[in-house]
């Protein structure tokens, strides 16, 4: 067990540019959740795909990512920041590469 008075303080500095930091990523992040809607008719006419298909791929996004949360909220806490992310990156990165995988076969198969 630690003893509070032995852990060093953050600079203040610190803290204002961590809250400036996660101010600056709800924003961004709020903008581009908040205007999907705006470009629905735009997907809708370039895709030709359902206004109903894109947006419940939208839900499906929003879903995963409430779900998921928690999981990686407790892997930070067990094993800090950046191992987490870093397999997270990982993850991504290997799921755009099949995502591409699989729009290319799907275009030249059919």
């Amino acid at each position: 067990m630690t003893d509070d008075s032995t852990r060093a303080a953050a600079p203040q500095g610190g803290r204002i540019a961590v809250a400036l930091a996660g101010f600056l990523v709800m924003t961004v992040s709020g903008a581009v959740w908040g205007s999907f809607t705006l470009f629905l008719v735009a997907i809708e006419q370039d895709t030709g795909w359902s206004k109903t298909s894109i947006a419940f791929g939208f839900t499906v996004f929003t879903i995963a990512g409430a779900c998921t949360a928690p999981i990686t909220g407790a892997l930070v806490d067990r094993f800090g920041t950046r191992p987490v992310l870093s397999c997270l990156a990982i993850v991504l990165a290997l799921g755009l590469v099949l995502g591409t995988a699989v729009a290319w076969f799907a275009l030249t198969r059919f």
